[in-house]
């Protein structure tokens, strides 16, 4: 299971504050369906910035070791209307 490999490695990941399990309940994790279960439809009252982290996406690695490239807001802006 994903949990135990998880739960291995939370040792060396000290910044990270919160854990969701997709895979169902676990110990010390939130479940992710009853976290959507319990959130709120409202839309967050948020700026967010274009340099905001948005997410990681994994290389292929065709020329070495797969590597993880950040990606914020500003990568998937529409920029068409700027041209």
């Amino acid at each position: 299971l994903l949990v135990d490999t998880i739960n291995k490695l939370r040792p060396r990941l000290p910044k990270v504050h919160n854990y969701i399990s997709l895979e169902g309940p676990a110990d010390n994790m939130i479940n992710f369906q009853q976290l959507l279960d319990t959130s709120s439809d409202d839309e967050p009252d948020i700026a967010p910035d274009e340099k905001d982290l948005i997410g990681i996406i994994y290389t292929s690695g065709t020329t070495g070791v797969p590597r993880g490239a950040l990606y914020t807001n500003n990568c998937f802006i529409d920029d068409s209307t700027k041209y």
